[in-house]
């Protein structure tokens, strides 16, 4: 299937990343940082609407 071989070869591609380079792992880093940081601002600014709390309540109870 294309789709296999597709996904093989950017598993491939991501291995030799990470083997070949130094940084990937701070690039990594940084970008998961930057997930959690945009959830944060995120959840403050919706506490900060009316009904904020219940409806971030609601979406983690999800």
């Amino acid at each position: 299937m294309q789709i296999e071989r597709q996904r093989e070869v950017e598993i491939e591609r991501w291995a030799n990343f990470v083997r070949d380079s130094s940084y990937w792992k701070e690039q990594h880093t940084a970008f998961i940082n930057a997930q959690f940081e945009k959830a944060n601002n995120f959840n403050r600014r919706l506490l900060k609407t009316a009904g904020g709390k219940k409806k971030l309540k609601a979406l983690i109870n999800r």
